[in-house]
């Protein structure tokens, strides 16, 4: 049912996006009210059908209203499909466009075409007038609206644009530089965003997800606390304050908040995995590993199968932590965290070639992974190919000179 809900909703927006693209988001955020939003899109697809089927019954005399009429319905059928198929992942919506555009400007130009020979019968070239008056229009209202209509990320760009709390447009625009490592790109991208939306929630909390994903969490913490200050009613800065205190080392002070967060409501998934750091933070393993679980479970994500799998890694629980991390390289194969675990779960088990796909992979995603090269010199090593080891060992050094591990292998190696 609520499937339904949001495809004729989205469906109703998208044939408002193909009719006239400057006044419409590309991607809409969602609607306050998903049963008052459904009832609306119904009526207006509605009022499109009936308006068809009327042309199709003064069609019968003249063709080109039963021409207007069959394009009007496919446009409608064009943009439910669209709606369909253009939402979560595939979002954003404005991807659709071109496929509801074509035939509802095609039922607009005949319907403009056959009235203007119908009720001008006696101007030459009426019918052409009136056809090149609908394309011109529609060319403007299209070249208005062409910085975005070409580029998914234009599209994201342009939601932001015009909603500075949109829920996923940020989270679109830096998820390719976070991907790479590339967090001055990602932090470029929020900087952005805070000047277009000086006051916006949102990218101020994104502003501490990029210092989480660049492993800095002192100013991770400084950046979710001052979010939250500014936006003291949103659940999502709650949850991710919480974490970056669990994070920090502030177990104590992460527990509190992560319990009084709960109390609150909302983003329950992520306070369960900020429970579970503080509570590892002091100790407490056996209750941190179950409210792990439980994030996971609720779709807490990336963060939370990590922290499980490490757990389990530790505990010396393979299985679960293949498990556990599975899942994230299927996901995103670049996950160089997640591929460097899966190798040690692998090394621990005796599978040389998982083992060393697993810290390539890892180190492919991440060249500065300094504990992927030194496993990959070592496993190489123990296994007898020397020359490989050297060669990691060599990458060891250059990349990390001050790490001790790089001075042991190269003696090892007889390195110099």
């Amino acid at each position: 049912m609520l499937l339904l809900l949001d495809v004729v909703t989205r469906a109703a927006r998208l044939l408002l996006l193909a009719l006239a693209p400057p006044l419409f988001s590309p991607e809409p955020s969602p609607p306050a009210n998903p049963i008052v939003a459904a009832i609306l899109a119904v009526l207006l697809l509605g009022a499109v059908l009936y308006g068809a089927v009327r042309l199709r019954a003064w069609g019968v005399p003249r063709r080109g209203f039963a021409w207007s009429a069959a394009f009007a319905w496919v446009s409608v059928a064009a943009a439910l499909g669209a709606a369909l198929y253009f939402r979560d992942g595939r979002a954003p919506l404005g991807q659709g466009v071109v496929f509801v555009a074509v035939p509802a400007w095609a039922s607009l130009l005949l319907v403009a075409s056959t009235l203007a020979g119908e009720k001008l019968p006696r101007v030459r070239h009426a019918q052409g007038f009136a056809a090149l008056a609908v394309l011109t229009l529609g060319a403007l209202v299209f070249a208005s609206a062409s910085s975005w209509l070409t580029s998914p990320m234009q599209m994201w760009w342009e939601a932001l644009r015009r909603d500075g709390e949109h829920p996923r447009a940020i989270g679109e625009l830096t998820r390719k530089p976070l991907g790479a490592r590339d967090f001055l790109a990602a932090r470029a991208v929020v900087d952005e965003c805070l000047r277009l939306h000086p006051g916006s929630c949102r990218c101020q909390g994104e502003h501490a997800e990029i210092a989480i994903r660049a492993r800095d969490f002192v100013q991770a913490e400084g950046l979710a606390r001052a979010a939250h200050e500014r936006c003291p009613s949103d659940a999502a800065l709650r949850a991710l304050h919480a974490e970056t205190l669990g994070l920090s080392g502030q177990a104590m002070q992460a527990e509190e908040a992560a319990r009084r967060a709960l109390a609150l409501g909302g983003a329950e998934a992520r306070l369960r995995y900020a429970l579970a750091l503080a509570l590892a933070g002091q100790g407490k393993d056996a209750e941190a590993m179950r409210e792990a679980r439980r994030a996971v479970e609720l779709g807490a994500g990336r963060s939370a199968a990590l922290f499980v799998g490490a757990s389990a890694l530790v505990k010396g629980d393979l299985d679960e932590a293949a498990r556990a991390l599975g899942p994230l390289v299927v996901a995103e194969p670049g996950d160089a965290e997640a591929q460097y675990d899966l190798g040690l779960v692998a090394d621990r088990r005796g599978d040389y070639n998982a083992a060393r796909a697993a810290y390539l992979a890892a180190l492919r995603a991440d060249p500065t992974f300094a504990d992927a090269r030194y496993n990959l010199a070592l496993l190489t090593f123990r296994r007898g190919v020397v020359d490989e080891a050297k060669h990691h060992t060599q990458k060891l050094r250059e990349a990390h000179p001050k790490d001790p591990r790089g001075a042991e292998l190269a003696r090892s190696l007889g390195l110099q």
